[in-house]
Order: structure tokens, then sequence, then C-alpha cells
């Protein structure tokens, strides 16, 4: 455990590549996804379909729980 909080080098580098990354990938994602984004949380996710809705335009919502789904893979043994 370091004190403080303080990142080491291996730790420093490894945020700094992921910030890069989320930089590439978030420039293909489409506008209307807003799972797991920058500045853009469920409640903005909400309000947009509600919009839609009111504007009578078709909406397609997909929830999807990673986590639980690779609980249920199976792996060889």
């Amino acid at each position: 455990m370091r004190p403080l909080g303080i990142p080491n080098i291996k730790d420093r580098a490894a945020q700094t590549a992921v910030k890069v990354l989320e930089s590439i990938f978030e420039a293909d994602l489409p506008e209307e996804q807003y799972a797991c984004r920058h500045q853009k949380n469920a409640v903005e996710a909400v309000k947009r379909a509600q919009c839609l809705l009111n504007r009578d335009r078709p909406l397609e919502a997909v929830d999807a729980d990673l986590p639980g789904y690779f609980d249920a893979i199976r792996t060889s043994s």
C-alpha cells in the first residue's frame, strides 16, 4: 500500500494510456450511446428518450448487465 494514494510510475503510465485510448474510441461512438461515456449519464439518456417519445419517433433502448453475463460463462476445465 502506498501512502497518500500517490500513483507509482506504472500506474501513471497505464492511466495516461487509457486516457489516450478513451479519446480514440469516444470519437467512433454514435452520439445516441450514453453508457460509460464521459459527461453522459443515465439521467441524460432518460431525458433524451422522453424527448424522442414525445415526438412519436421510434425508440430502441438496450440495457445489459455485462458483469452478470461474464459470471454465467462456463469455462472449460
